[in-house]
């Protein structure tokens, strides 16, 4: 067993080979990354995907039985390992519909703060639980990156079989 004494921490289960999740990390850590101490937590997920993460910010795999200590905790739909945490803010976000998709979010009293990613998932949230009509929607932040240099390929040709038209 560890305890983990960090300073923010952005917690999610399992990161998939691409996603809003992943997005939202990723962004998370390209806007606030050098100014903020972000650690982005989680269970498993895609090797290449956390790697890509951790240009951007700490990544640490969370074992069972750790302990986590932290100024500010986030997280999504992972909810279960929140009887390990010890933190100033406890704040959840809200990455879906939870209502259209049935999900069952955390109604933790230890949460401080909740955050909708969109109107209509704030609005699906506050309507349905009358402990979460303080929920703010709070877009995700995104950092737009230079496009890489595009190669175009232009053949002078006549567009026939034998010239290959239907390659």
């Amino acid at each position: 067993m560890r305890t983990l004494r960090l300073k923010n921490v952005i917690y999610f289960p399992s990161f998939n080979v691409i996603g809003g999740i992943e997005t939202y990390c990723y962004q998370m850590g390209l806007k606030y990354g050098k100014e903020y101490d972000i650690t982005i937590l989680f269970k498993s997920g895609d090797q290449a995907m956390l790697a890509k993460i951790a240009k951007v910010c700490r990544v640490i795999r969370y074992r069972d039985g750790d302990e986590v200590e932290c100024d500010v905790f986030i997280f999504g739909y992972g909810h279960e390992i929140l009887d390990h945490v010890k933190a100033k803010r406890i704040i959840q976000t809200f990455h879906a519909d939870y209502i259209c998709r049935h999900l069952n979010p955390s109604m933790d009293e230890r949460i401080t703060d909740r955050f909708g990613v969109a109107e209509n998932t704030t609005e699906g949230i506050r309507e349905h639980y009358d402990w979460a009509k303080d929920i703010v929607t709070m877009y995700n932040p995104y950092v737009p990156e230079k496009p890489r240099k595009v190669l175009k390929l232009v053949s002078a040709t006549r567009l026939t079989p034998e010239k290959g038209f239907d390659r």
